[in-house]
């Protein structure tokens, strides 16, 4: 079986997923950053009695629904893809470089030489999950929305049509 022209394709794949994780990580940190300061002015501006209990955890509720949906999904994303983007890595280096590696290692890499799609599969998953709820969420620009596209849909679909063909040994 050659893989040998789609694996510099899931390696770069691999390294684009891990950069998106990290970009993920970044821009949730960003949105918590300013979610706090709108709420924060929220809060200043508007007119309600603050000091009712109720008040309080029927503003909670509404503020948490979606957007903690999609902070735990893309947090998870975030963790999944790193994960992915070295378990690409890893195996297409070891499943084409048998003369260079241990040959332990070459073997192991051509046992599990599907972990890559499998992984982008788990990935994209996620990452439908993950849009969805910001789409959902209704609170952002659209900026953010092209940004996590990207980010949490294209670059795991990329990574997943590659590790396919990877596996399946493609010559194209």
């Amino acid at each position: 079986m050659s893989t040998l022209p789609y694996t510099a394709r899931v390696i770069i794949s691999s390294i684009a997923l891990i950069i998106c994780g990290f970009l993920n990580f970044i821009l949730i940190l960003l949105g918590k950053a300013v979610g706090i300061i709108s709420t924060v002015n929220d809060i200043v501006q508007s007119n309600v009695d603050y000091s009712e209990v109720g008040t309080w955890t029927v503003f909670l509720s509404k503020l948490n629904d979606v957007k903690a949906v999609f902070t735990l999904s893309v947090n998870v994303l975030t963790i999944v893809q790193i994960i992915a983007g070295i378990v690409g890595i890893i195996i297409a280096v070891g499943a084409n470089k048998k003369s260079y590696i241990n040959k332990k290692f070459a073997d192991f890499a051509e046992r599990f030489i599907s972990a890559p799609f499998v992984c982008g599969i788990a990935v994209s998953i996620l990452g439908g999950i993950s849009y969805l709820s910001l789409l959902l969420a209704k609170s952002s620009s659209a900026f953010f929305y092209i940004v996590m596209f990207v980010t949490v849909l294209a670059v795991p679909i990329i990574y997943t049509v590659f590790s396919y063909r990877f596996r399946k040994g493609d010559k194209s």
